[in-house]
This record gives structure tokens, sequence and C-alpha cells, in this order.
């Protein structure tokens, strides 16, 4: 059999069956085919034909690649571990989705973690994380507890393979769970680090200094060891955010992405530093939010430039062209800016060189223990 692997006494699994395979099948006892591609792979069903022309049970579960139902996966649990424990073949177009759910229904029934599926899959050849969908389903499937479904199916089809007393066969799926959430965690990162995930937040009008700040800054936190990430237009407006405009909605979604990519970052122990004139309170204060909701660090920082030194400082000339009427909605002439409150910190571009600005904020992050005692200098 070509690229087939028996997963236990009764199940094998492999790719499609060619003619020679049907034949070799037969010989070797199997009487029922588990056809586990989606509908449109069959293409009018010659394996069905061939398979019940030889006298097999063929028995189609079409999982979807793009959605994986979990009753799916049940009724595929249904037709494998038959009670009258007779061989079956089961195929699909590359092995992947009925090899996770085999060794999920045994991860289950052990009380054993996510990672587990994935470390057995790998030692046989099969690389699990290159189907995305996939991979989604068995990441969902353990986050949002659908593991007492395949406790019953289990205990109704495998009873021998529960490891645990009945009672505590409920608590499997909050086991699976924390195991899951166990395997590395933000503050083993960040001791990794040495750092605490934060995001500085700059804010200010246009051509006020941020981009200046954000990157004079980065070059001093790495300098001193600290592992930093900029966000700005040309990361993210180019890339991320390239089908949006500039109206005060498409500002509001530009915003709102920006805010969850800067929250990835700090869960993953970066300092992330954010360039964007983000005008409006209410959309600074989202990305604020987020972060405290999730236990990540936040410091806005006002670039507080006035308009007239703003303009001065303007080298593409937008300011100029804004007051000519080429240019709409342009934040400090003809759309509102709305300076933040209560800034953890005010920094003046006008009255301070930005190594001095950059000092300043370096001192801030080290009072809010951001930064560590710990720091490696690599940059000379």
């Amino acid at each position: 059999m070509r690229n087939a692997r028996r997963i236990d006494a009764n199940i094998t699994l492999g790719i499609v069956p060619d003619s020679d395979d049907f034949t070799h099948l037969k010989d070797l006892g199997y009487r029922t085919l588990v056809d586990v591609r989606e509908e449109e792979e069959k293409f009018g069903s010659p394996i069905q034909q061939t398979a019940e022309a030889l006298g097999f049970n063929y028995v189609s579960i079409p999982v979807s690649r793009k959605d994986i139902m979990l009753a799916d996966v049940l009724l595929f649990y249904s037709v494998v571990y038959n009670k009258n424990n007779t061989p079956v073949y089961v195929f699909s177009r590359f092995g992947k989705k009925p090899l996770a759910f085999l060794l999920l229904f045994e991860a289950v029934a052990n009380g054993e973690s996510l990672v587990r599926v994935f470390q057995r899959a790998s030692r046989i050849g099969i690389d699990l994380r290159g189907d995305l969908c996939l991979e989604s389903f068995l990441v969902d499937f353990f986050n949002k507890g659908c593991t007492e479904e395949i406790v019953e199916a289990i205990r109704e089809y495998r009873p021998e393979l529960l490891r645990v007393t009945e009672d505590k066969t409920v608590m499997i799926c909050e086991t699976a769970k924390a195991h899951l959430a166990s395997c590395i965690q933000r503050h083993d990162r960040e001791e990794l680090l040495g750092q605490r995930g934060c995001t500085v937040w700059l804010t200010g009008l246009p051509s006020a200094g941020k981009s200046t700040t954000a990157f004079t800054l980065e070059e001093k936190l790495t300098k001193l060891g600290y592992l930093v990430y900029v966000l700005d237009s040309d990361n993210i407006r180019h890339g991320l955010c390239n089908d949006l405009g500039f109206s005060a909605a498409e500002r509001a979604e530009n915003i709102r992405r920006i805010s969850q990519v800067a929250k990835l970052f700090c869960d993953a122990g970066f300092i992330v530093i954010t360039s964007f004139i983000s005008p409006y309170r209410r959309d600074r204060s989202f990305a604020r939010d987020i972060h405290r909701e999730a236990g990540l660090g936040f410091v806005e920082v006002f670039v507080d430039t006035p308009l007239n030194v703003c303009e001065k400082r303007d080298s593409r000339g937008l300011y100029k062209k804004a007051r000519q009427g080429e240019l709409l909605g342009f934040t400090g002439l003809d759309a509102p800016f709305e300076p933040p409150p209560e800034p953890e910190v005010v920094v003046r571009p006008e009255d301070s060189a930005p190594a001095e600005i950059a000092e300043q904020l370096v001192d801030h992050l080290k009072r809010n223990k951001f930064l560590s005692l710990r720091a490696y200098p690599v940059l000379r």
C-alpha cells in the first residue's frame, strides 16, 4: 500500500487507493473504505463505484477544507470505531485530516494537550500545521471546550481508552485547555527578553516629529539590548491597511487594525512604538483599552508641536497643498486633531533634540518597570 500507516489493529490511514490497492486491501481483509475528501474532490465518485463493484462498504464523510464541522468529526468516529471491530481503510487527498481526528481522539482520551497531537503527527512525518483550516479547527476545539462531545464519543465507541475515572472524564476539557495555555506564557517570553511588552503610542499633528521620535527611541533601546519594533505608515499603510483611505471611518479602521497588531507584538514581549497621527481620542482610547484588558502596558505620548512649527517642518509640502485646496480632510486644517487629555508623557521637539526626547522616554519606561536592569548592548 502506498503511504499507508497502520494506526491501530483495525484502522489504516492512507491516500486515495488505485486498482492495485483495492486488490491488496481485499487480501488483507479490509471491507470498509472511509473517504474523507471534500465533495468536489470526488469527481462523480469513481472510487465509490469501483469499491462497491468489488464488494467494499464505501462510506463518504466529506470534510470541507474551509470549514471543518465537529458533527463530521463525530460521524467519522462512529464509522472508524465500529462495534464489529472490522478493519477500516481511511483515506483523503493527503491523509492530514483523518490523522488529526484520530490523534485528537487519543489525546482527549488521555487528557493530553493539543501539543501532543502535533508532536505525534510530526513523528510519522506529517506536519499538521501546513493546513491552516485544520490547525484553526484544532486550536478552536481545545480553546472552546468542545472535548466533552469527544469524551462522549469515546465512552460510546472506545470506553477502554479512558484512563481516568468516570467522574473525572468531564474535566478532560479543562485539563487540555490548561495544558495548551501553559506551554509558553507571556512572562516566559518577557523573562527571556528582559523586558515587559508594551506599546509606546505617539500621537500628534502631521510633521510634528513623531517618526523622528519613534526611530530615535528605537535606536536607543536597541543599543541598550532591548527588542523593539516601530509601526508606521511605511509598514502599515502599504501593507495591512493599503485598502483604506483617509475618511473618518477609514482612519478609525486603520487605528483599530494598528491597535490589534501592536497588542499582538506586546504579548510576544516586544516594545512597540507606533507613529501615527491618530487624531481621534476614541480611537486612541480603544487602543489603550484592549491593551489594559489584556494586562499589557500602554504609554500614550503626545508629540506636542504647534501647528505653525509643523508647517515649517513639512518637507513634503502637504500643508501647502491642503491650504491651496489640493488635499481635503487634512488633519489640523480642515479635519480635527483631538489632543490627548491625560497622556503619560508629553514631548516637545521644538524645545528638545531627538536624542533628549528618546532619553526622556527611556527613563519613563524604566520607572514603570518595562525595562529590566538586565540589558545587553548589541550595537556600537
